[in-house]
């Protein structure tokens, strides 16, 4: 493949009744024996999964196509393997005998197709020198119906003789005229590669295979498998016997890993780079496929033990309930699982029950949440069947314990193609708002801001300023779980609408002020006078100063303490703005060349006396400025520039 060449990969999965040909075919078109195993070849059966690749010649416009495929075994008994083949998989290779026609095994290997949401599936008519014309037409009647009772697409029908290596030129045509008209995986997003096979290569260490079903892989990626927080580096990436830098979605790949502990990998994990969700609990809508007769009821399935196939993974499972409900006449049942997967939202999976009992159905709420009651799921697993998203967004936002939740919260319902548009359309709906990373309902919001008022909404005596709270006792009262960050920002919402006014971390009950006399002014301006001459005095001492009552005096450094001119220090002195901020100045001077403040050097730092000293240590102890460690201070917060 030339450094020009754009290489477009596509993976396949056989499906089919047992010695109806399916490894012979790909032998013959690939020129590649998919079964490794030696008992597979010494039983002429495929017992697992195997793997082959069809190179196509290259593209006027540079392109090759490259297809893979996985194999897998047609027998009942190997089922579970069959399944781990193909899960992840957007196109099936049905391969049907023309003198046997659809037999048990193909009919189960539709269902589970159509299960997992295999929509487009190429049929290879397999052994048609030992089938008449008449015979082979009616064999091809029987797989469209079929297929149709599956809502699987049949994008064409080949015709072969592996015995006399016919027809497959043809083939070939078909497989690459039908991948035209499927949608490539989604190179977008994070990496999602289910492991189908470990084993260890001398020089080489840890190698999976799997196909990487969502994102993208490069030598170097830093990864982790799933579940088991096992963390990793990818050393090599090769397709099909060639190494590569970087791998795409659609691609069969082969993983030379670096693991940085030494646990074992198994079939059923995931690679992945990023943060996958990993799941023990799930609600899932259980599909009803076919025929009347086939269809799934609540009864037969609910309240017993299942075997849960999603991706390569198979564990146990009980399925605890299972009812119908109103959207669609679906069945929504919980499912939990004795082990944990990685699952998401609009996943597909497949269980087993009972002795021959398949369904499967499709994840819509991973890890329920406590206060999501049977009566609330209902109504949340009818908007999520009927694809309204933004109507689940909002019922989860509104009936959820806490007031607020982070944005990825979403991702436990809502499928991946859905999140993003979902967020966008209830944000520009008004219903949703987004403060930093956590979002909450519309009404939600409202909620809170009218328990800020309220809080804050008390009697003040006659001609005396409200009463003040600092904002972390409001914050507790009002719900001691929101963010502190989106509780700010409906203080300033609050603020700007003049509800509530706001004295650094106080604040307090916006009252109609009446209008200030001039000799209210006077008097402020008189205090400011005097305290712009010190760095801290006594409320009493500048009542004698003005020979003024402590009552006005103690209203006046209220008011100047909102307008930030003055503040009030620990309850009885009173200091400029501006004293406070050579104060601070001083405590971060301190603090960077020792690392502890003590009063002493404060003082003499600061050219004061003791008293005073201690009266703004008090004072910026109180605002969180300062921490008491001992005997000296640490200094939390550094002075604005």
């Amino acid at each position: 493949m030339s450094a020009e060449t754009k290489p477009i990969y596509f993976t396949f999965a056989t499906a089919g009744h047992v010695d109806h040909g399916k490894t012979s075919v790909l032998r013959a078109l690939t020129g590649i024996d998919p079964d490794r195993l030696k008992e597979e070849k010494q039983r002429q059966m495929t017992t697992d999964i195997g793997f082959a690749h069809l190179n196509f010649p290259q593209e006027a416009d540079g392109t090759q196509l490259v297809i893979g495929f996985i194999d897998v075994p047609g027998h009942g008994k190997f089922l579970k393997n069959m399944l781990a083949g193909v899960g992840g998989i957007q196109m099936a290779l049905l391969v049907v005998a023309a003198d046997e026609g659809p037999m048990p095994q193909t009919v189960s290997h539709a269902k589970i197709l159509s299960l997992l949401g295999v929509r487009k599936a190429l049929v290879v008519l397999t052994k048609i020198d030992v089938a008449d014309q008449a015979r082979q037409d009616s064999v091809e009647n029987s797989v469209r119906d079929l297929l149709r009772r599956y809502q699987i697409e049949c994008m064409g029908i080949a015709r072969v003789s592996n015995t006399q290596n016919t027809g497959f030129e043809n083939l070939k045509e078909k497989l690459r005229a039908v991948v035209k008209d499927v949608e490539r995986p989604s190179a977008n997003g994070g990496a999602i590669l289910p492991v189908d096979r470990v084993f260890s290569k001398t020089g080489y260490g840890v190698v999976v295979t799997g196909t990487l079903v969502s994102g993208q892989l490069a030598v170097g990626d830093s990864i982790s498998i799933e579940p088991g927080e096992i963390k990793g580096r990818i050393r090599g990436l090769e397709t099909f016997k060639k190494q590569i830098q970087n791998a795409t979605a659609g691609q069969r790949l082969a993983v030379n890993i670096s693991l940085k502990e030494n646990k074992p990998l198994v079939r059923g994990q995931v690679v992945a780079n990023w943060n996958v969700p990993v799941v023990t609990t799930i609600v899932a809508r259980i599909e009803q496929l076919g025929l009347s007769e086939e269809r799934v009821k609540a009864a037969d399935i609910e309240d017993q033990p299942v075997r849960f196939y999603h991706g390569t993974a198979e564990c146990f499972g009980h399925l605890r309930w299972c009812q119908a409900i109103e959207a669609e006449q679906a069945l929504i049942a919980q499912i939990v699982l004795t082990d944990p997967v990685v699952a998401e939202p609009g996943d597909r999976f497949v269980i087993r029950y009972g002795d021959e009992g398949i369904t499967g159905g499709v994840v819509l709420v991973t890890n329920r949440p406590r206060w999501m009651t049977r009566n609330k799921l209902n109504v949340f697993a009818d908007q999520l069947v009927r694809r309204d998203y933004n109507a689940a967004v909002d019922f989860y936002l509104e009936n959820m314990t806490q007031p607020a939740a982070k944005k990825e919260s979403l991702s436990s319902f809502l499928p991946v193609a859905e999140r993003e548009r979902a967020f966008v359309a209830c944000t520009q709906a008004g219903t949703l708002l987004q403060e930093s990373n956590f979002i909450i309902n519309a009404k939600r919001a409202q909620d809170v801001k009218q328990r800020i008022q309220k809080v804050v909404s008390v009697k003040a005596e006659p001609d005396s300023e409200p009463p003040e709270f600092s904002i972390e006792s409001v914050r507790m009262k009002v719900s001691n779980t929101l963010d502190r960050q989106l509780f700010q920002h409906f203080l300033k919402e609050l603020s700007d609408a003049g509800l509530i006014s706001r004295n650094g971390d106080k604040i307090s009950q916006m009252v109609e002020k009446a209008a200030v006399s001039p000799v209210q002014t006077e008097l402020a301006n008189k205090v400011l006078e005097i305290l712009n001459a010190t760095i801290c005095l006594e409320i009493d001492e500048i009542c004698k100063v003005l020979k003024t009552d402590r009552k006005l005096v103690q209203s006046t450094l209220q008011a100047l303490s909102k307008q930030e001119l003055a503040c009030i220090v620990d309850h009885d002195y009173a200091s400029s703005a501006a004293a406070i901020r050579k104060a601070h100045a001083c405590l971060a001077k301190i603090w960077e060349t020792k690392k502890e403040i003590s009063p002493s050097e404060f003082r003499e730092s600061l050219g004061t006396s003791r008293k005073y000293a201690m009266a703004l240590l008090a004072y910026f102890d109180n605002k969180l400025i300062t921490r008491r460690l001992n005997n000296t201070r640490v200094l939390i917060k550094a002075p604005k520039d």
